[in-house]
């Protein structure tokens, strides 16, 4: 199932659960970005900008080094 085809409440559900393996898994791979992880799991960089209290441009930057890094 692709993303886009999730509702809303089943992406909040997929962040959640990726958010929290982040938590986990932090002292492993200190580069994983909660905005990679929310963008992975479907989100736009607006909702993500909404979630984390960030700028959308900030979240999209974020995202860019994450995936480099």
């Amino acid at each position: 199932m692709a993303s886009e085809d999730l509702t809303y409440s089943e992406k909040l559900a997929r962040a959640t659960v990726m958010l929290m393996i982040e938590r986990r898994g932090a002292e492993q791979e200190e580069n994983l970005r909660s905005e990679l992880l929310l963008a992975r799991a479907g989100f736009g960089a607006g909702d993500i900008a909404d979630l984390l209290g960030k700028q959308p441009g900030a979240v999209r930057m974020a995202i860019k080094r994450a995936r480099k890094g």
